[in-house]
């Protein structure tokens, strides 16, 4: 019994990683290829993704580097930061969703055990919490991309301002 359990969790879990390993978790379609220079004089360039390539500019450049080019950023490093916060409890608990599948259906299939479906059913709504949280990862990934863009010269469509009224007092005008 609980080796079949180590099996389905086992295979589970390989499930449930090999799906999250080909999903679009870094997805940004800004294409512009716009450059600005920093007060050192360096040219700081805009991050873009085409065709699950990443971009600084017009090169191409591994994960790695774009992730240490946002967290030269403080207000995106805050938002990758928290994007990771939520991305590693969604692989956990996928891999667990993925366990639980796995062997919940074995044991259902082989055994006809209640457990079994039981383990499936806990499974599927793991696998599902997990998908919820990797989209909200993905969200703040996204936007920890858009701040250091915007940062660099490259603002977003959305913007919010405090404007003066004739009356003498401030306005708070949004812009999309």
């Amino acid at each position: 019994m609980r080796f079949s359990i180590s099996v389905f969790f086992l295979s589970l879990m390989v499930f449930v990683g090999i799906s999250f390993a080909q999903n679009d978790f870094y997805k940004n379609n800004n294409t512009s290829q716009e450059s600005e220079i920093d007060s050192q004089g360096n040219q700081k360039k805009i991050i873009s993704r085409v065709d699950n390539q990443w971009y600084i500019g017009s090169t191409q450049v591994e994960e790695d580097i774009i992730v240490n080019a946002i967290k030269s950023n403080p207000l995106s490093a805050d938002d990758y930061s928290t994007a990771m916060m939520f991305y590693y409890p969604a692989m956990a608990i996928a891999y667990t969703g993925g366990f639980g599948i796995g062997y919940g259906l074995v044991t259902w299939i082989m055994q006809g055990d209640d457990v079994g479906m039981y383990l499936t059913l806990g499974g599927v709504v793991l696998a599902g919490v997990a998908i919820l949280l990797e989209k909200v990862s993905n969200n703040y990934i996204d936007s920890s991309i858009e701040l250091y863009n915007k940062n660099i010269g490259n603002d977003s469509a959305f913007k919010v301002k405090l404007l003066p009224t004739e009356q003498g007092g401030l306005a708070l005008a949004f812009s999309f």
